[in-house]
């Protein structure tokens, strides 16, 4: 089956000349955009394993995609083609996911940016997130870890994925409805009760270790977690 690459530049030069080369390499599925707004249109439709931005189109826009859509980061792997001295990787919602995020130095031979490519597509996804100095999030796992290894908590498959959903969107409200759609996907027999009964007993869980602290906070909008 051939992987799924979603390459972004704003130099249209540079996006015919790829298109060109990638024509040659059948095991890759490429598809190139020359905004990042067609470019997260693009992502909302198919998921991708791979996906490619050079910085030097818009660093500003390369955060501003981290920022809103940090889900990514935890689906695809991401290339970022960089320029020597580069500040990109002081990005904290970057840094935040390093071990899914592989930096090229530019300039390079599209020889080797094809083997990197074939290199990092080899390379399993981490799902786990380092909370705090103190606290690991396994996701593959459906646990939370202290920093020695043991276990804190044990989730279920949907409190799993609304933790996961919460840790990467920390600091902003997810409304129900969002939360449906991510966890559960567009099934019609379920309901915004769903979601209130799930983050019931998650909270629960989470009290029984931080009985001090409100880490999940409710709003007229929805839900946000302000961390552990």
């Amino acid at each position: 089956m051939s992987k799924s690459i979603l390459i972004i530049n704003e130099d249209q030069e540079i996006i015919n000349i790829w298109k060109e080369q990638f024509k040659q390499i059948e095991e890759f599925e490429v598809i190139l955009e020359n905004s990042f707004f067609k470019a997260q249109e693009t992502y909302k439709k198919k998921n991708f394993d791979l996906l490619v931005l050079d910085e030097q189109s818009s660093e500003s826009e390369i955060k501003k995609i981290f920022s809103k859509n940090a889900n990514i980061l935890l689906q695809s792997k991401i290339i970022i083609l960089q320029n020597k001295n580069s500040q990109i990787k002081k990005s904290s919602k970057i840094e935040n996911f390093a071990q899914n995020v592989f930096f090229i130095q530019k300039p390079f031979k599209l020889f080797d940016f094809f083997h990197n490519i074939n290199s990092i597509l080899k390379k399993p996804i981490d799902s786990s997130l380092q909370i705090n100095e103190n606290i690991m999030f396994l996701e593959n796992e459906k646990t939370l870890k202290d920093k020695k290894g043991k276990d804190l908590i044990k989730l279920t498959d949907k409190e799993t994925l609304i933790l996961k959903q919460m840790i990467t969107f920390k600091g902003k409200t997810i409304t129900k409805n969002n939360l449906l759609k991510s966890v559960w996907g567009y099934r019609q027999d379920i309901s915004t009760s769903t979601v209130e009964t799930h983050i019931y007993r998650l909270r629960k869980k989470l009290y029984k270790v931080f009985p001090n602290k409100t880490i999940i906070f409710t709003s007229n909008k929805g839900y946000k977690f302000s961390g552990f």
